[in-house]
């Protein structure tokens, strides 16, 4: 009986095998392979850019041109030299920003502000109730 089931099995799957690659292909790959590698590599994108006079020649213009730009603009007469003093922060407490800066006291009875509340001292008693601190 598995003997049969196998050669049912056989006979079912025989068709779906690969195709052999056709004979000459692996000399054909080979030879391929050792024209690519005798042939000087091709430049990159940024070897070609920089071999362009030209491109170069519009990067430095547009340097150039940026940089002129920026001079021409932050030029303001009137705030390049005062006789202004700079402005300087105050000396005084801001009494909200100290009062977020003082440390805060927790007691040592403190429980858990998330969910049901269990006392210290029996976890099977549950209190509702908010952080007794």
């Amino acid at each position: 009986m598995k003997n049969d089931e196998h050669h049912d099995l056989e006979r079912l799957l025989a068709g779906l095998e690969p195709p052999p690659p056709p004979a000459g292909l692996r000399a054909r790959a080979v030879a391929a392979a050792r024209e690519r590698m005798a042939a000087p590599p091709a430049p990159d994108l940024w070897s070609r850019i920089w071999n362009n006079r030209g491109l170069r020649l519009a990067w430095a213009a547009a340097g150039v041109l940026l940089l002129a730009a920026h001079v021409v603009v932050s030029r303001d007469p009137k705030t390049a030299f005062t006789s202004n003093p700079p402005v300087i922060a105050e000396a005084q407490r801001d009494e909200q920003f100290i009062e977020i800066l003082r440390p805060t006291r927790i007691s040592a009875d403190v429980h858990p502000t998330i969910g049901l509340f269990a006392e210290a001292g029996d976890p099977n008693t549950i209190e509702n109730g908010g952080n007794p601190s």
